[in-house]
């Protein structure tokens, strides 16, 4: 595990009172503690503290909720409890962390202390393979769910890494994929796709059947250009990290076939609210959003109505 410091973006704003003393971009490109080389998902703790899975740099950082570095896992291999580019995260009641070892084409378990528990999966496309391997998420059910984003399925695994089966296959009809990427998981058991090739989101019910699919090439709300990140809030809305528009947008959950979002939210830039291809998605303990910025290699806190 790491200490140090924590690089602050000259003229960086931070906003003021109590409930922001958190700053709203940490974060800036290097290899030390609390840098970062196109962070790629996070994972916000109960105890305030954030995961991120730090992609160019083949590890997982764990910092403040200032951004402060509090510790690092993983470095570049294809040992056990070593990691290639990994590409997704999820936290487990008991303190364990699911990665996407996406380069090495598996998934990794590593205890609270970052040592690693489990090594699941190999390369291919057979029931207990992957390819490229990218967001994580666990459902109500206790079953870890993982896009295999090349072989455009989502594969389902207990938390001991037993294989259970996969849902969809190539394909741009309902329940079908093209390099599905971001995965969550609503208050109901909902799991949403970010369908990135498809450039839409398809939502599904606990048991895996399509409920409804919004989105569609293109720049205007409503429409996305490879998504790669989702959310549902607090508020159960669908948040989506629309990566090539460089924006956010957000959608009240709904069963109409194509709802239109309450909020869409940045564009390109490096200034506060804009953004450089967003990704990972999380809310903190205060509700804010959380979004990593692979080509700012930052985190920006966003504060949402």
């Amino acid at each position: 595990m790491s200490d140090g410091g924590r690089p602050i973006e000259p003229g960086q704003a931070v906003a003021k009172g109590e409930r922001t003393e958190v700053p709203e971009i940490f974060g800036k490109k290097g290899t030390g503690p609390g840098f970062f080389d196109g962070p790629i998902a996070l994972s916000a703790l109960p105890d305030g503290t954030i995961l991120v899975v730090d992609a160019g740099n083949s590890r997982i950082q764990h910092v403040s909720a200032n951004g402060d570095p509090l510790g690092v896992f993983g470095s570049i291999g294809s040992a056990p409890g070593q990691i290639r580019f990994p590409e997704g995260i999820a936290y487990l009641p008991d303190g364990s962390v699911v990665v996407s070892d996406g380069g090495n084409n598996r998934i990794q378990v590593f205890t609270a202390d970052g040592r690693v528990r489990g090594v699941w999966g190999r390369s291919g496309a057979g029931p207990d393979g992957f390819a490229v391997p990218r967001g994580v998420v666990i459902s109500h059910a206790g079953i870890v769910l993982v896009a295999d984003s090349r072989n455009h399925r989502i594969q389902r695994l207990t938390t001991e890494g037993r294989f259970l089966g996969a849902l969809g296959g190539p394909g741009d009809g309902a329940g079908e994929f093209d390099a599905p990427i971001g995965l969550a998981v609503d208050r109901s058991g909902n799991v949403a796709v970010a369908d990135s090739g498809n450039h839409r989101v398809q939502v599904f019910d606990p048991d895996g059947r399509h409920r409804w699919t919004v989105g569609g090439i293109g720049s205007q709300p409503g429409q996305f250009r490879g998504p790669e990140g989702v959310l549902f809030d607090g508020q159960g809305r669908l948040v989506v990290a629309d990566t090539s528009n460089d924006r956010i947008q957000i959608f009240g959950l709904s069963d109409r076939v194509d709802p239109v979002p309450e909020h869409v939210i940045g564009r390109r830039g490096k200034g506060v609210r804009e953004f450089d291809e967003p990704i990972g998605l999380a809310v903190n303990v205060q509700g804010d959003l959380l979004v990593s910025e692979y080509g700012n290699h930052r985190i920006q806190r966003v504060v949402i109505p």
